[in-house]
């Protein structure tokens, strides 16, 4: 996580930006496909997974989808035409080198916000993972494997929260201060449970 944070930091152009941006957006959709096509879901059981990717299909896109959707590679290539055409509208509507410090700054945001709660996780996981030994499980196995799903599940948590901010931000909702931080829509206060997270991605705090 030190590293990412590094990485992003060492963004410094429009060619940095859109390596990492479409770097989160390839993964959200791989992850996407994968679940989709290993299920062997159909369109109409996909559609409430795709609306997870937040973006917005007309008419003639969501049928162009269901035609294709036997067509792994196709859908692939529909998505991610589809994000870039949003992400590069984002650009041009905030202006390269502004959007480029909102989408910095909001990834900071995140990886704070995200890495708080794995460590509150993983205090409460060794407490979880004591008890195991009463269930014949080795307690430090048990805590290693829990303390890897928990960072796992960190990292695809962040791709969530920047990809959704971008996807759904607007212009007039963002103000950049002159500190290192953003406030989206209303100032800031204490986050509980299922509040919205801080980082204006749109999703919900959960522990």
């Amino acid at each position: 996580m030190y590293s990412k944070r590094n990485n992003i930091l060492k963004i410094s152009s429009a060619g940095d930006l859109d390596q990492y941006v479409r770097g989160i957006y390839q993964d959200r959709i791989n992850n996407f496909l994968d679940f989709v096509y290993t299920n062997r879901l159909d369109f109409e059981k996909a559609q409430t997974y795709l609306a997870d990717l937040t973006l917005h299909f007309s008419e003639d896109e969501t049928a162009e989808i269901q035609r294709n959707f036997n067509k792994k590679e196709r859908i692939q290539n529909i998505l991610e035409q589809k994000m870039e055409t949003v992400y590069r509208e984002k650009k041009v509507k905030f202006g390269e080198i502004q959007f480029m410090e909102i989408i910095k700054q909001i990834s900071l945001q995140a990886i704070d916000f995200l890495w708080t709660i794995h460590l509150e996780k993983m205090e409460a996981l060794r407490d979880s993972a004591s008890l195991q030994s009463y269930a014949q499980k080795d307690p430090l196995v048990e805590y290693k494997r829990l303390s890897y799903e928990s960072y796992e599940e960190l990292l695809s948590k962040f791709n969530d929260y920047v990809l959704d901010f971008i996807m759904k931000v607007e212009k007039k909702e963002v103000k950049v201060e002159a500190k290192p931080s953003i406030i989206i829509s209303g100032e800031k206060k204490k986050v509980g449970r299922n509040d919205p997270c801080p980082c204006g991605s749109g999703k919900k705090y959960k522990h």
